[in-house]
C-alpha cells in the first residue's frame, strides 16, 4: 500500500476541485453544465474506465474470486446501510431530511473519487475490483437509496429498471471480457483509456463547481454536516476494519473495503435529490463538505489502520 502516493494524488483532485470552484465563481460554469457534465460522466466516463481497467489489468482471476469479491462488496455496502440506520437519527431529528441523510451515509464517491485513490494505494490492477464494488452499490443506490431520498408510497414495488445503469453494464461487461480474454484491438483500448480519462478530472472540477454555485456561508454553518462527516469519514471505516479484518485475510481486499467506506458523500445524492425535487442545498452540503474533509481523514485514516 502506497501510502506516499496517496497524498499526491490527492492533493491533484484537490487542484481539479479548485479550478471547479473558480471557473464558477466566475460565472463559466453553471448548473446546466454542471448536469450535462454528469450526464457525460455517468453514461461514458465511469464505464469507459471500468472497462479499461479489465483491459489494461494483469490480474488472474476466476469466476470464483470474483464472486467473493462481489460477496465482500455486497457485505460492505450492508453494513454502510445498516451503519446509516444506526447514526442517522441521532444527528437528523427532521424526519423528511432523514432519508437523504441516510443516503449520505450509506453511499460514497467511489466511482468517482474512489478509483483514483484506489488506483494510488493499490496500483491500476485494483481499478477491476473496485468496478466489481460498485455493483452492490448501484443496485443499493438505485433502489433503496431513491427510495430514502424521495420517500416510498405504500405499497410501491421496486423499479428494476435500475440495473440498465450504464456503470452496471459495464461492469458486466468488463467481468465478461476479463473471463473470456478476447482479443481487443489496440486501437479500441487506447479510445477507452482516453475516454476513461475524462472521469476523474472533470467529476472533481463538477464538485468544485457545485461549491462555488453555492454561498459559503451556506455551505459551512450547518452543523449537522460535521456530524455526518465524522460518522462518514471516521466511524464508518473504522468499524468496517475491524469487522472485516476478522474474516478477510486478503490486504488489498481488506484496504479496498475500508477505502471505499471513507470515501465522502456520494455525488449521485445532489442528482437524486435535483431529479425528484428534493433538497438540493442539504444534498450539496453534505456532499462538500465530506469531500472537502476527506482529504485529510482519508490519508489519516488509511495510515493509522495499514
Amino acid at each position: 500500500m502506497d501510502l506516499s502516493n496517496l497524498f499526491s494524488r490527492l492533493i491533484v483532485l484537490f487542484i481539479y476541485i479548485i479550478v471547479g470552484f473558480i471557473a464558477a465563481k466566475a460565472g463559466k460554469i453553471n448548473e446546466d453544465v454542471v448536469k450535462k457534465v454528469n450526464t457525460v460522466l455517468l453514461y461514458v466516463g465511469q464505464p469507459a474506465m471500468i472497462i479499461s481497467s479489465v483491459l489494461d489489468t494483469h490480474l488472474d482471476l476466476g469466476l470464483k474470486e470474483i464472486g467473493y469479491i462481489f460477496l465482500l462488496a455486497l457485505i460492505m455496502q450492508l453494513l454502510l446501510i445498516c451503519f446509516s440506520y444506526i447514526f442517522t437519527p441521532i444527528y437528523c431529528r427532521n424526519k423528511e431530511e432523514r432519508g437523504l441523510f441516510k443516503f449520505m451515509t450509506a453511499f460514497g464517491n467511489t466511482g468517482f473519487m474512489g478509483f483514483p485513490i484506489i488506483s494510488a494505494l493499490f496500483g491500476a490492477d485494483a481499478i477491476f475490483i473496485a468496478a466489481v464494488f460498485l455493483i452492490p452499490f448501484f443496485l443499493a443506490s438505485y433502489s433503496l437509496g431513491v427510495m430514502q431520498i424521495r420517500g416510498r408510497a405504500k405499497g410501491e414495488k421496486i423499479d428494476f429498471s435500475f440495473l440498465l445503469n450504464p456503470a452496471i453494464i459495464a461492469t458486466v461487461v468488463a467481468v465478461v471480457l476479463f473471463l473470456v480474454k478476447l482479443p481487443i484491438p489496440r486501437e479500441a483500448m487506447d479510445a477507452c483509456s482516453g475516454l476513461a480519462g475524462i472521469l476523474i478530472p472533470l467529476s472533481m472540477v463538477a464538485i468544485g463547481a457545485n461549491i462555488g454555485m453555492r454561498k459559503l456561508s451556506e455551505l459551512v454553518v450547518d452543523l449537522r454536516m460535521y456530524a455526518l462527516s465524522f460518522v462518514k469519514l471516521i466511524i464508518c471505516p473504522v468499524l468496517m476494519f475491524f469487522i472485516a479484518r476478522t474474516f478477510v485475510n486478503n490486504e488489498v481486499y481488506l484496504g479496498i473495503m475500508v477505502v471505499s467506506s471513507a470515501m465522502p458523500s456520494a455525488v449521485l445524492a445532489s442528482m437524486l435529490s435535483t431529479e425528484y425535487g428534493k433538497n438540493i442545498h442539504v444534498a450539496s452540503r453534505g456532499v462538500f463538505i465530506t469531500t472537502l474533509l476527506s482529504l485529510f481523514t482519508i490519508p489519516a485514516i488509511m495510515h493509522i489502520l495499514f
